[in-house]
Formats: structure tokens, sequence, C-alpha cells
């Protein structure tokens, strides 16, 4: 995050020792790190690069309304502009592990963060929404699809995911 905020590479922080805000734990940024980081960097820039009307970075999410656990921090999420006659709502989950793969295809997570911010959004109503798309980061997983996935579903579905998610 402090890289996309202060349009920092992620070979500057190289060599760093950075201690994780959950655990404390403490590492140094490696060159595998920096890599990994660069390509999510890449892809959120290159989003902003489309043209937008409002994007977070870090976005502190608290949606009990779906589930006592549905809260997390939001990597990444944009308004893109107008294309192909719609507007889109994308939401960026960095995923750095190698253990899991992770898929954007209905993924809770993703989902939670993406009705959140649809609540949070002055005036949704005025956007013409027609697509959001659910992408997931993920540089040190092989996968058939590639390091970047993304799937797209609806404000439709997502209010539909949302009435059967809430209690």
């Amino acid at each position: 995050s402090d890289c996309l905020e202060s349009e920092q590479d992620a070979w500057e922080h190289a060599g760093r020792i950075i201690k994780a805000e959950d655990s404390g734990r403490e590492f140094e940024v490696d060159t595998e790190m920096v890599l990994g980081t660069q390509e999510y960097l890449d892809y959120c820039r290159s989003r902003l690069d489309l043209g937008h009307k409002d994007f977070w970075i870090e976005e502190r999410v608290y949606a009990p309304q779906y589930h006592d656990d549905a809260y997390g921090t939001l990597d990444f999420g944009v308004l893109l502009l107008r294309q192909k006659n719609e507007e889109t709502l994308e939401i960026v989950d960095f995923k750095y592990g190698k253990g899991i793969v992770v898929e954007p295809e209905w993924n809770p997570q993703l989902l939670t963060y993406a009705a959140y911010l649809i609540e949070n959004i002055p005036n949704w109503d005025l956007y013409d929404i027609k697509r959001i798309r659910l992408t997931v980061v993920q540089p040190r997983i092989e996968h058939e699809r590639g390091t970047i996935r993304s799937w797209d579903t609806t404000p439709e579905q997502l209010g539909e995911w949302a009435v059967a998610a809430g209690r």
C-alpha cells in the first residue's frame, strides 16, 4: 500500500526489514517479494491508468451484516470510468502466500468487500455500474489461468449473494 500511495516501485524497498502489523514478525524484503509485489502494483496502476472516479487503498472493512467474521482490509478497489458502455467496480486482493490457491469466483471475502464499498460509496445510485470484477493477484502460485485471475459478476448477483449471506 505504501508503494501505491507514494507511487514507488517495490525494488525501492529491497533489503528493508519490515514488521508485520498483525503478528509483529519481522522479515527482509527479498527479490522474490519485490517481484511479486511489483506484479500487484503494476496491475493496480494499469487499472488506474484506464481512468477512474474513485479508488481505495488498504480500506478497512467491517461488515457484520453478512457474517460475524466479515472484516478485513481491502487491498485495492477502483471505480473505473465508463468503458464499453458501463462502469466497473473492481476489487483486487493481493495474496502473497504460496500454499493455497485462491480463486476469485464467488469468493466470500471479495464479495464482502464489494458489497461494503457499494453500501459506502456516496451517491451510489448516480453511477451506472453494470459490472463488478473480483481479481486475485497471487504471484507465488502456479495456475493454469496465470498469477492474476479475475471474475465478473453484476450488482444484481452481488445483491442476491448479500441477501443470502446476510442475517
